[in-house]
């Protein structure tokens, strides 16, 4: 299977979830999953087998409100903690895949990051912990990073303002945090409540940045590099660069289940096939590669541009 089989399965799975749920949030699962699969393929150390592995590296989504992306994450990557079923059972009562992550030991959910800006500072007291380890016990036994997805939502939060500033002051250099830079929120575009510069923010606490295209693998891969290797705390922004991506300007793909049943398959030989709602988009995916199929027309609907730009 190649990365970008693996890209897509991550992509419609954390998708397909919050379709059976008929609730969640698919944007930011689908628009960060080249991301999140760079990074635990070639650079995050973790071992599933034994989850609690003191030097392992941390992965906190702070955009928690993503958490099909984590709850993905872990099934694909060999977590017992996380099932089919469970993922089938995502947003249901009692189902350890809550809407919003919950802290469970050795389920390789690191902490609860329900409030927005609630796991960004979460992950500098981990780093802030792994310092203070690493001094006790030798860079030889401790040394582990943290990485941290953050979105729009948890730095318009005004703890990310005191944790980025800590961290800043700290230079913590083991602690890594990628900004979803896609300036969507629930309630639409950013610009409806802010206007900051957030790069600059980070720059002005003391930060080191950079700036990625994050469908790009080769970008993602040497932006962590540079930061593994950096005498500081860094923030990697996600530059929405795609312009085909479904999170452009379209805040409703952020928190609504996607809505398909009027759209049509086009095929090479103009052949139709139509979408009916009751569909999963597991069994659309299939119907698109069963028939051969090359495009989707997608009148008026952003969210399939995604399913266009992964055929």
């Amino acid at each position: 299977m190649q990365q970008s089989d693996h890209i897509n399965v991550l992509r419609f799975l954390s998708a397909d979830a919050v379709q059976k749920a008929n609730s969640g949030h698919p944007g930011m699962p689908m628009g960060m999953a080249d991301v999140a699969t760079v990074l635990f393929k070639y650079h995050l150390r973790f071992n599933p087998k034994n989850p609690n592995w003191i030097n392992r590296d941390r992965f906190i989504l702070s955009a928690g409100h993503g958490s099909m992306l984590l709850y993905s994450l872990l099934y694909l990557n060999g977590y017992k903690s996380i099932s089919i079923e469970d993922i089938k059972n995502f947003r249901q009562l009692n189902s350890i895949c809550a809407g919003h992550p919950e802290y469970k030991k050795s389920t390789g959910i690191e902490t609860t990051t329900g409030p927005l800006g609630q796991g960004l500072a979460n992950a500098v007291g981990m780093a802030i912990a792994e310092e203070i380890f690493r001094k006790k016990f030798g860079s030889e036994v401790i040394n582990n990073k943290t990485y941290v997805i953050a979105s729009d939502g948890d730095l318009m939060e005004g703890i990310s303002h005191e944790a980025m500033s800590l961290a800043g002051h700290l230079k913590l250099k083991n602690l890594i945090v990628f900004f979803d830079n896609n300036k969507i929120s629930i309630d639409g575009s950013t610009d409806l409540s802010n206007s900051s510069n957030q790069i600059n923010r980070f720059k002005a606490a003391g930060w080191h940045t950079q700036i990625i295209d994050g469908h790009n693998h080769a970008d993602i891969s040497t932006a962590i590099m540079n930061a593994k290797n950096c005498d500081g705390n860094i923030l990697i922004v996600h530059d929405q660069k795609r312009e085909d991506t479904f999170m452009r300007d379209n805040f409703g793909t952020h928190r609504h289940k996607l809505m398909y049943n009027d759209y049509i398959i086009i095929g090479p030989k103009n052949n139709k096939i139509k979408l009916e709602n009751s569909e999963s988009i597991l069994e659309v995916f299939s119907k698109i590669y069963n028939n051969k199929l090359t495009f989707i027309d997608t009148p008026g609907h952003a969210a399939f541009t995604e399913m266009r730009a992964c055929l």
